[in-house]
């Protein structure tokens, strides 16, 4: 454990705090995880959201998630991690994510930072679905922050893509054509199809209902977050680590990827690209520094407005 002299700024920031990780099962959740109890020991502790699955209970998945090659430098480094990381279970997909009074309260009391990671990364789901957990559900957190006294910061993980109608995106909240309250109230009361046919002049200026609906949660964030210390993050495509906790982790085929090993087993012998655009790739353990820091900077940010 480092002691309060040898503590990085950063670090000195998160000792003694207690976070709130939603989409901590994910392949970013993880290796942000992983990063926080090894890099900074003195955390209180990390609640993570975690759904049930069929015959296998939240705490039985966290047993799991620990099993994988990306936790064993932390099992070696720090080897009490375990007793710091509480399960909640909770589900995006149920109003109030069907949270235990219990736990709702324990989270209001107790928590300082919250990182919501946890969204439907499928480009081309369907509106209704893609509202629900990543415009609902950011409002579902809001609304849990709201209610913490000791909230330091609240980072929301949105993407690069989120304003990719616009052609120079600046780190700034955007206006959008559709107020967040309209795109929930048109998804919980009307048919896919009318929605579609109401709101797609709108939506034609995203390229799927992932970056629209991101893009909608922002717009959610900057109308309704009154004066909480709230950043947005916005990745770029996020890949393998490059070099910790281990170089090459990755376990998932989204992204570059997943055509990535259809080329290199020959399933797929052409693939169309345009050698004059960049792809906006970043390694994942790179982009868990960031946001580590990024909280660290929105309380940073806010003490100074504070001051003012």
């Amino acid at each position: 454990m480092e002691t309060e002299e040898h503590r990085t700024p950063i670090q000195s920031f998160y000792a003694g705090q207690s976070i709130f990780i939603t989409g901590g099962t994910g392949f970013l959740g993880n290796t942000l995880t992983e990063k926080l109890l090894r890099s900074c020991p003195d955390i209180s502790m990390i609640y993570l959201l975690i759904r049930s699955k069929k015959n296998t209970c939240p705490k039985s998945r966290l047993n799991e998630m620990f099993e994988k090659p990306l936790y064993d430098r932390l099992k070696k480094e720090v080897p009490n991690f375990r007793k710091k990381v509480v399960p909640i279970v909770g589900d995006l997909n149920i109003k109030d994510f069907g949270l235990l009074e219990s736990d709702k309260n324990m989270l209001i009391n107790e928590v300082s930072i919250i990182f919501h990671v946890a969204a439907n990364l499928r480009f081309h789901e369907k509106i209704k679905i893609a509202t629900m957990i990543n415009v609902n559900a950011t409002a579902t957190i809001l609304k849990l922050a709201k209610q913490m006294s000791n909230l330091k910061a609240f980072v929301h993980v949105s993407t690069a893509y989120a304003n990719c109608h616009v052609n120079h995106i600046e780190e700034r909240f955007y206006s959008y054509p559709i107020n967040h309250q309209d795109l929930i109230m048109f998804t919980q009361n009307l048919p896919e199809n009318i929605i579609k046919k109401k709101i797609s002049r709108v939506i034609s200026q995203w390229p799927n209902t992932y970056t629209f609906t991101k893009a909608i949660a922002e717009g959610f964030l900057k109308n309704e977050s009154e004066d909480l210390p709230v950043g947005i993050f916005r990745p770029g495509i996020v890949i393998c680590s490059a070099n910790e906790p281990l170089a090459g982790w990755i376990d998932n085929y989204y992204g570059p990827i997943g055509f990535t090993v259809y080329l290199l087993r020959g399933y797929t012998r052409i693939f169309g690209c345009n050698g004059d655009l960049n792809a906006n790739l970043v390694p994942v353990d790179l982009t868990v520094n960031a946001l580590i820091a990024s909280a660290w900077d929105v309380f940073n940010q806010r003490c100074r407005y504070d001051l003012l």
